[in-house]
């Protein structure tokens, strides 16, 4: 195979399993949607209290869990059927290697397998095609800088294979904290940022029945010729979580 149709088949498997992960994050904001609902009905809240009584969490990794057990795992037959044989696993490890080549661990927060991609991967072992996740909680300023280090991440890390878009997750948990200026306060970091090549800062980006989805595209720190994309999802926890 010469190397314009090695690129064409490339592209072709890339655009399927874009379609595929747009898919999995309208159902991600579908599963936070029903957690809304099922907030407002019967006063599902996650509790400071109880999570430091009850857990060996760390509460980000609490919420991350929950919303991974109680809705992403168990909703699959209430969508799309692409969705229906997917699977949904927390704190699931790789390996990249960084900067000096050095191998090291990678633990991702909402890791996504089984996506029946195969067929256009046909070269990747199957275990090795999944989309992620990572999440981050926003209570404050603070944390916008925190949430830059995992754009930072996708950056600057070099996978055997890994798809070129990732998403990611704020837990917004403070009614005080607008998510539209915790959006504005991250692209302004990224504008000052000297480690993130930014080609688009956070920009809308439509997904159904959601308001805050947002696509920002950097470039690969070791190769400024490969574009990365980042979707961003801001869920707000100010009425879910609870002291």
């Amino acid at each position: 195979m010469n190397k314009s149709a090695r690129q064409f088949t490339r592209k072709r498997a890339i655009g399927h399993s874009k379609k595929l992960f747009l898919q999995v994050l309208e159902y991600v904001a579908f599963c936070y949607n029903c957690l809304k609902q099922d907030n407002a009905e019967k006063q599902v809240c996650y509790s400071e209290s109880y999570h430091k009584n009850h857990t060996s969490f760390a509460f980000e990794d609490w919420l991350k869990v929950r919303f991974i057990e109680d809705y992403l795992q168990l909703l699959r037959n209430q969508f799309h059927p692409s969705i229906k044989g997917i699977r949904f696993y927390s704190e699931t490890e790789k390996t990249y290697k960084d900067e000096n080549n050095v191998q090291r661990r990678d633990k991702i927060d909402i890791f996504i397998t089984n996506l029946g991609l195969q067929s256009y991967w046909g070269s990747v072992e199957p275990e090795g095609i999944y989309f992620s996740i990572e999440c981050k909680r926003l209570k404050n300023r603070s944390k916008n800088a925190k949430y830059l280090t995992d754009i930072q991440k996708f950056t600057e890390r070099e996978y055997e294979f890994r798809f070129p878009f990732e998403g990611m997750i704020g837990f917004v948990e403070k009614s005080s904290i607008s998510i539209d200026d915790i959006i504005d306060d991250i692209n302004k970091r990224l504008r000052e940022s000297s480690s993130i090549i930014t080609t688009q800062e956070l920009t809308t980006f439509e997904v159904k029945n959601f308001q805050y989805c947002r696509l920002s595209r950097h470039k690969k720190s070791s190769s400024p010729n490969t574009p990365i994309e980042v979707y961003h999802l801001f869920f707000n926890y100010a009425q879910i979580i609870t002291p």
